[in-house]
């Protein structure tokens, strides 16, 4: 187990209600990934990186210009939710929600685990 998909791993247990959580490159390709086996499938976690990656990358570039730092997105549905946020230059994070999820546990510990991902990377 790479130490990526081990932190990735950590920050689902630590975080009720998180399913999955993958880090895709600027392209959409998986880098690595930590997954719940019963509440979502390894497919679908590696296709929400890759979907989001697109969107957060396009966001980047507006950020940018505008001057308002990394983008981060969430994304609320009634069965689910994603966050997404950029960790660097080349790379970005998606976290699948389950509804149940606290919002303001996951924000609270994003910071920490983007951090140790950066160092990571």
């Amino acid at each position: 187990v790479c130490e990526i998909g081990a932190r990735l791993a950590d920050f689902l247990r630590a975080v009720p209600g998180s399913i999955g959580a993958v880090i895709t490159d600027d392209v959409g390709d998986t880098v690595d990934f930590a997954y719940h086996r019963e509440q979502v499938s390894l497919l679908d976690v590696e296709l929400a990186g890759a979907q989001v990656s697109h969107a957060i990358e396009r966001l980047r570039g507006i950020s940018v210009i505008f001057g308002l730092g990394d983008p981060a997105i969430l994304l609320e549905g009634t069965n689910a939710g994603l966050i997404v946020q950029v960790i660097d230059a080349s790379c970005n994070l998606a976290i699948m929600l389950a509804p149940t999820a606290n919002l303001a546990q996951v924000w609270r510990r994003l910071p920490d685990l983007v951090r140790d991902l950066e160092r990571l990377l």
